[in-house]
């Protein structure tokens, strides 16, 4: 019995070994955990602030071509609203000359038939004179002579 009982207190010792050795190992395991934990939050945390950094220098790098580009639409957009102005500055003009033209047109119209007319009364008044003359000569050329008024 004393043999049995040397083999349980051989055997609380070992399970005590083992438990105590266990408790070893799962220490050792967390705090590996734990260290590998770490490393990889510190290895994200380095990549995170990798792409922060890069993202960063982009943004820099782009507000420079972004400032030229608004000032370029800025520009663009006073010269469109210029060229707007001209456009419509221009349409006026030439509905002006047009209007102009016009009245141009309908004055040398009213020129044109006042000649027209006014060679026509010529034409004519050439003509009644021609007549008259006629008349007129032939009037005289009969007409009583001074020795033929002083007989009568």
């Amino acid at each position: 019995m004393a043999a049995a009982v040397q083999v349980f207190k051989d055997n609380a010792g070992a399970v005590e070994a083992m438990r105590h050795e266990q408790s070893a190992q799962k220490a050792r395991a967390d705090a590996e955990r734990a260290a590998a934990l770490g490393a990889m939050a510190s290895s994200f945390e380095r990549d995170v602030k990798g792409i922060v950094d890069d993202v960063s220098i982009a943004s820099g790098q782009l507000r420079e071509p972004a400032e030229l580009m608004a000032r370029i639409a800025e520009d663009a957009s006073r010269k469109a609203s210029v060229i707007a102005d001209a456009t419509v500055q221009a349409s006026s003009n030439v509905q002006a000359v047009s209007a102009s033209a016009e009245e141009m047109a309908a004055s040398i119209g009213e020129v044109s038939r006042r000649v027209e007319e006014a060679a026509h009364i010529a034409r004519e008044a050439s003509a009644q004179n021609r007549a008259d003359a006629g008349r007129w000569s032939a009037a005289w050329r009969h007409r009583p002579t001074a020795s033929a008024r002083s007989c009568s």
